[in-house]
């Protein structure tokens, strides 16, 4: 049985019928990814991931509790006061518990995401465009019936990425948009209530600092005095300037 035959009986459609049924099919998959995936991106800031997060595991130095205790750390090395020692010596058992909170929650917000992560990561468009591109190509290749081994064998390399790349797009739209979106809101309400849990262990941590009352005196700086008299100063001028304009236009009327 020659190629052009097999290709009939497999698809018993010409190409380019498949790809337009499939577009069709696919049309609210597609614009879900378009329209979701900003918003996407915005929640992974809101609960302190980001992208990156799903490419390699975050080194420790990269968490925002170690990084702020690294920072006080180094600003109180400097000072050499036995007061500055013993604020160091009492904030950090505070910090490793906020940093292992946030380590885990972490831990568990991305493994729940991981869904959407893969999701997005499908390459559904770049597989669509080939699919596309390639129907074109192959229904001309079925209406030149070819005879030539060399040009068989090109339909066939064709025939067979074409349906595996039917079959790929198939499979990531099977489930149906419908439960796709609920299954990613279900991740999206679990992970806020992790974040939210992850802040109320945090303020529990933290407040023993309610205790810490440093003593702080802020002096406006010369240059800002002299800005802030020549501020009023220009006020008041532009105050009289309107009043000499006032008097004007009522003299002239």
């Amino acid at each position: 049985m020659d190629t052009y035959i097999k290709f009939h009986l497999s698809f018993h459609s010409l190409p380019s019928q498949i790809v337009a049924s499939f577009s069709k099919e696919s049309d609210g998959y597609l614009k879900y990814r378009t329209n979701f995936k900003p918003a996407y991106k915005h929640f992974l800031t809101c609960v302190g991931l980001e992208s990156s997060d799903f490419k390699q595991d975050r080194s420790p130095s990269e968490f925002r509790c170690n990084r702020l205790f690294q920072s006080l750390s180094a600003l109180y090395s400097l000072n050499y006061q036995e007061d500055s020692k013993k604020f160091l010596e009492e904030i950090r058992p505070l910090f490793e518990s906020a940093i292992a909170t946030e380590y885990e929650f972490h831990k568990n917000m991305k493994a729940k995401l991981q869904v959407i992560n893969s999701f997005f990561a499908n390459e559904f468009e770049v597989k669509k465009k080939e699919f596309d591109d390639l129907g074109p190509v192959l229904e001309k290749l079925q209406a030149n019936r070819p005879a030539e081994p060399e040009q068989i064998q090109q339909l066939d390399k064709v025939m067979a990425r074409f349906t595996d790349l039917q079959r790929k797009l198939k499979d990531m739209i099977r489930e149906g948009l419908a439960a796709i979106q609920a299954q990613h809101l279900k991740v999206i309400r679990e992970c806020t209530e992790l974040y939210q849990r992850q802040n109320e262990q945090w303020s529990r941590t933290f407040a023993p600092f309610a205790k810490f009352k440093p003593d702080v005196t802020i002096k406006p700086r010369k240059d800002k005095e002299k800005e802030h008299e020549k501020a009023s100063k220009l006020s008041v001028d532009d105050k009289d300037v309107r009043i000499r304009t006032h008097d004007y236009q009522t003299t002239t009327l």
